[in-house]
């Protein structure tokens, strides 16, 4: 899992999103953690683990993106352990994508990179363009993206109006606010 230092959070802690997390059962951030849960709730125990973070700097990295289904992220979610580094997630737009964001410290066995070009009918983005890290998904901003508007003088009423981010759902504020205060 992908972390970033922040001067936001107390030495010692570390946060993670866990949004959705439940949809893919032992997947994601829920099996990063304890299986315990909740007994009246059955939310998962997640407030409370240990954490162990170090440096990774992958030899191998690739993006597999298709239209999600059902099965797509079924078959998709079996592939999370056999790298050094894997994330699943949905991309909201006109079209619900799944994106399958893979690393690994060697080169992928051959077979295995046939395999998930044949599942997702394409084959890996693998330049840095793909591993951009996007702050608004539901207008699909990345960083890169902020960062420019942000050194050209934007506020965050100016980015909010020039590139809609932090406009609909507005979980990507804080960090806006984050990027335009750096």
């Amino acid at each position: 899992m992908k972390v970033r230092a922040s001067d936001d959070m107390r030495p010692g802690d570390a946060f993670i999103a866990c949004t959705g997390a439940v949809v893919f059962q032992r997947v994601g951030s829920n099996a990063l953690t304890i299986s315990a849960i909740d007994p009246y709730s059955k939310q998962p125990e997640l407030k409370h683990a240990a954490v162990r973070i170090e440096p990774f700097t992958p030899r191998w990295r690739g993006a597999f993106t298709a239209a999600a289904t059902p099965e797509l992220q079924r078959a998709a979610a079996a592939w999370l352990s056999r790298f050094d580094y894997a994330a699943l997630c949905l991309i909201e737009g006109p079209e619900i994508v799944l994106r399958l964001e893979l690393a690994a410290a060697g080169d992928p066995a051959p077979e295995a990179l046939s395999a998930l070009e044949k599942l997702f009918g394409q084959p890996p983005a693998t330049d840095a363009a793909a591993f951009e890290r996007s702050v608004c998904a539901c207008f699909k901003v990345g960083e890169a993206q902020i960062r420019a508007a942000v050194a050209a003088g934007a506020t965050l009423a100016g980015l909010q109006k020039s590139l809609k981010c932090g406009t609909n759902c507005g979980s990507c504020v804080p960090e806006l606010r984050r990027l335009v205060a750096a």
